[in-house]
């Protein structure tokens, strides 16, 4: 009986300390309950944090609210609220908080492909240059890190701060395309369709700028985003983190067939002068070999 009471003692004091040792950590409510781009992002933070562990420690939670990204980025730097975000590189977000400078989607991101109005698919066929596909308007969000380079390249842009509002300013014909990543035109195509069925992708461009997604931790944080960046150097130098990006992109990249589309170099002027373009692990597309003109990606 007294080794049982004692067994059960231990078996106590080992569940609590378990329990206790876990932590959650909270990361900005998605824009629309249509938004899938978060899948991906919460299933990589989930695995670096929890790295290597017997089980699940680390958890996460959304905030109750929808914030803007201003709003966001105010949160974790107070560091009550908000503990980290994936968010586009911007210079302000790398000087202010703790940056993580491995691109979540290794660049997929950077590359963009049209949603368009199902009417308008022939007019992109006859496009072979950026001057032509830039008399045509875009709408982008209006806090987004890829606004002000399209602005100041000269794409004809209109911005609207409203997530789902944006497939259906295209539905409606009130703008030409609305530009995506590789990591996202298919979710969001599959996700917004049947709300707005005249959506289609277009099947013959390209846009590509580098522009990296980083985890942002709040500077009240440091052990958390010591964690990621350790547990992320050791997930790529194992070859893991490969074999997790092409499970989830691998078929959508093949889909979207953009090794043979006519894709149309931008420079990005805003990209952080930190940003890793020398380390090509990083990169599904190596930003090294884009050239200021059409091409063909390479991997």
């Amino acid at each position: 009986m007294r080794n049982l009471k004692h067994t059960l003692i231990a078996f106590i004091v080992i569940t609590y300390s378990a329990y206790s040792l876990a932590d959650e950590y909270v990361l900005a409510r998605p824009k629309s309950e249509n938004d899938p781009r978060q899948e991906y992002v919460n299933a990589l933070l989930e695995t670096l944090l929890n790295l290597d562990l017997p089980a699940t420690r680390h958890t996460l939670r959304y905030t109750n609210e929808v914030h803007s990204r201003e709003r966001i980025k105010k949160l974790l730097l107070e560091g009550r609220r908000l503990d980290v975000q994936a968010t586009a590189t911007r210079n302000d977000w790398e000087d202010d908080l703790l940056t993580i400078r491995i691109p979540i989607y290794k660049g997929l991101l950077g590359y963009r492909i049209l949603l368009i109005h199902q009417d308008e698919r022939q007019e992109y066929e006859w496009i072979h240059s950026l001057d032509e596909l830039k008399q045509k308007q875009a709408i982008l969000g209006s806090q987004w890190s890829i606004t002000p380079v399209w602005k100041q390249e000269g794409f004809h842009t209109i911005t609207n701060g409203d997530y789902e509002s944006l497939f259906k300013i295209i539905h409606f014909k009130r703008a030409d395309y609305f530009p995506r990543g590789v990591n996202e035109i298919l979710q969001e195509y599959q996700k917004f369709n049947p709300l707005y069925p005249d959506l289609a992708i277009e099947q013959h461009l390209g846009v590509y700028l580098p522009l990296p997604m980083y985890f942002f931790v709040s500077p009240h944080k440091p052990e958390l985003a010591e964690l990621i960046r350790t547990n992320f150097e050791t997930f790529i130098k194992r070859g893991e983190f490969d074999q997790f990006f092409m499970s989830r992109f691998e078929n959508i990249i093949t889909e979207l067939n953009i090794d043979s589309r006519r894709t149309f170099y931008v420079p990005n002027q805003h990209l952080p002068k930190e940003t890793p373009l020398h380390r090509h692990e990083l990169w599904y597309l190596n930003p090294k070999q884009h050239q200021p003109q059409t091409h063909t990606p390479k991997r």
